[in-house]
């Protein structure tokens, strides 16, 4: 009694490779991004003392694993660092309510900070309006229909012989406890043998969103507002210029480490075409502010070797990304 599964476009499905497996990725010397996890990235900074985390993802769920795999991946000396910041780029929830996940001392938390208007922002998210923002939310990056197809892919799990598969954190989601010894990572939905529903691709501009009452959040507002539109800071010996760029939202601040030469641009850049209106009614983003923040991205001197985007993977190279932030700023 399934849907049958479903037929997509192949650069729908093509599209899935900017995220689909869960891996910590370090894009230069102290500096790396976890990726695949949840809608949005995690960057985490290592500093000479102490650690600095930008965006938290939308779960605790997420955020959990994605530490956890961190500290995996790298040695005693790098994870043991406590997180003495943690900077939002803008108020979204799926880049904002992980946090608690990198918090090991509620009395002793980091600093986080954000644009003075992520605080505005957060509150107005958190009001009245916050039951139906969530539901059209949910629409938009249809994250039922991802439980859908993963409830009934475990479910059917033992009935199809897939061979060996990888086990990561795509895979043990929506597992039941006595599916645990299942591993089902690299799943051909489309193979005419796997006859259970597949009506989910992926949401755009991440894997899925782990949003709904399965998942935890935590909600830590910024502790530290930043007013300038320029910041230059050193943050626990990290060299990194702050800067107000509207786009994709008001509030939205571009980080650059001017000695690693990495960008984080934030949601202003990734690899879809730019949101300029969310469908699930939040307000138009203003093309103008946009573009003018991606020049001030172009204008960076020295140029970046590296950019980390909020979304989809990481770009190599003075030249591709020069050419990515100017055709995505004609492009809007």
């Amino acid at each position: 009694h399934y849907l049958p599964p479903q037929t997509v476009h192949e650069k729908l499905k093509a599209h899935s490779a900017q995220f689909n497996k869960a891996e910590i990725i370090e894009v230069t010397d102290g500096v790396f991004v976890a990726i695949g996890y949840a809608l949005a990235n995690s960057i985490i900074i290592e500093g000479s003392t102490s650690l600095i985390v930008v965006d938290t993802m939308e779960s605790l769920e997420s955020a959990q694993k994605a530490r956890q795999d961190f500290i995996a991946a790298t040695p005693k000396h790098v994870h043991s660092k406590p997180v003495s910041h943690v900077i939002y780029t803008h108020y979204h929830p799926d880049h904002t309510w992980g946090t608690s996940a990198w918090i090991d001392d509620e009395h002793h938390t980091p600093t986080i900070m954000s644009h003075a208007r992520t605080l505005k922002e957060m509150t107005r998210v958190f009001s009245i309006s916050a039951s139906i923002t969530n539901i059209r939310s949910m629409r938009q990056f249809g994250p039922l229909l991802h439980e859908y197809d993963q409830m009934h892919l475990h479910a059917h799990a033992h009935d199809h012989d897939h061979g060996e598969h990888a086990h990561d954190f795509h895979s043990g989601m929506y597992k039941q406890d006595a599916m645990e010894d299942v591993n089902h990572s690299w799943i051909d939905f489309n193979d005419e043998y796997n006859q259970f529903s597949n009506v989910f691709e992926n949401s755009g501009i991440g894997p899925f969103l782990l949003s709904g009452p399965r998942w935890s959040r935590s909600l830590h507002l910024p502790t530290k507002l930043l007013t300038q539109e320029i910041n230059e800071l050193r943050l626990d010996g990290v060299a990194m210029k702050i800067v107000h760029a509207p786009g994709e939202t008001a509030d939205q601040i571009f980080i650059y480490l001017t000695e690693k030469r990495v960008l984080l641009p934030a949601d202003n850049i990734y690899r879809t075409y730019p949101n300029i209106y969310a469908i699930r009614g939040s307000p138009t983003r203003d093309a103008r502010d946009w573009t003018r923040s991606l020049d001030k991205m172009r204008a960076l001197q020295p140029a970046p070797l590296i950019m980390v985007p909020g979304h989809t993977r990481p770009v190599y190279g003075e030249h591709e990304i020069q050419q990515l932030l100017t055709v995505y700023r004609d492009g809007i």
